[in-house]
């Protein structure tokens, strides 16, 4: 079975049947060739004697921005502030699909939003009992793989 080829589908009974052939699906919009991948995917496959394990897909993370900035800030409430923010898009912006904007550094974050280009509203940061939040933008690309590091600044709330 090719790496690409999509896996079986649960029927209405509930069994799997086979997907249906390349013959009577037509070639992939991304070749002319029914069973081969898309350009941007590597695909290996690992032997052990006679059997063949599956093909692992790998994809190679987008580089990281930089120079994270608020470059506008606005006090809503006490505990409330509304922030434009602003970034440098990495040198090689093509694996570069949208950024992802998360609230926190390292360990657990939360999802702010995402966006195509190096500026972001936030129209509303609460403050949650922190002295200081930390907002974290990374790369994602095409096929979805988030940039390993990415670019932080912290908002003070003293």
């Amino acid at each position: 079975m090719s790496p690409c080829r999509p896996p079986a589908r649960p029927t209405t009974a509930g069994r799997l049947t086979p997907p249906r052939s390349p013959a009577t699906r037509g070639p992939p919009p991304w070749s002319s060739v029914s069973n081969s991948c898309p350009p941007h995917r590597t695909t290996s496959s690992t032997t052990s004697g006679s059997a063949s394990s599956p093909s692992t897909t790998k994809f190679a993370p987008p580089p990281a921005p930089a120079g994270l900035k608020v470059i506008g800030i606005s006090e809503l409430t006490k505990t409330r502030r509304a922030l434009r923010l602003s970034w440098s898009p990495p040198t090689v912006t093509d694996a570069v699909h949208h950024y992802e904007i998360r609230r926190g550094g390292t360990g657990s974050t939360t999802r702010l939003g995402g966006t195509p280009n190096d500026v972001y509203y936030v129209a509303a940061l609460d403050r949650n009992s922190e002295t200081t939040t930390t907002i974290t933008v990374f790369s994602v690309g095409p096929d979805g793989t988030r940039s390993t590091t990415g670019t932080s600044t912290d908002i003070s709330w003293t």
